[in-house]
C-alpha cells in the first residue's frame, strides 16, 4: 500500500465509509496509471514525505502565490510581524 494510500485512506474511511476509501484509492491508482501509460514514463515513487510536502505550508503559499499571479496580480510575500 502507498503512503498516499495510507494517509487519505484512513481520512476519507473515518468521513464517508469504508467503500468511499476504497473507491477513492482505485480512484488515485486509476490516474496514476493513465499518467503512466499516457506519458510513456516508468512508475517513480514520491517517496513517504510527500504529502506532507505537499501539503506543507510552503508549498501552498507557492500555490497561492501562482494563482494571483495568473490572474495578472504581481505579489509579494513578507513574515508576519510578531507582535511587541
Amino acid at each position: 500500500m502507498s503512503v498516499e494510500a495510507e494517509v487519505v485512506g484512513p481520512q476519507i474511511h473515518g468521513r464517508r465509509g469504508v467503500q468511499k476509501a476504497v473507491g477513492a484509492i482505485r480512484h488515485d491508482i486509476l490516474i496514476a496509471y493513465w499518467h503512466i501509460v499516457h506519458d510513456d514514463t516508468v512508475y517513480r515513487d514520491l517517496g513517504p514525505e510527500w504529502m506532507r510536502r505537499r501539503h506543507s505550508t510552503e508549498a501552498q503559499q507557492k500555490r497561492l502565490v501562482a494563482q494571483l499571479e495568473k490572474l495578472g496580480l504581481k505579489v509579494t510575500v513578507e513574515p508576519e510581524q510578531p507582535a511587541a
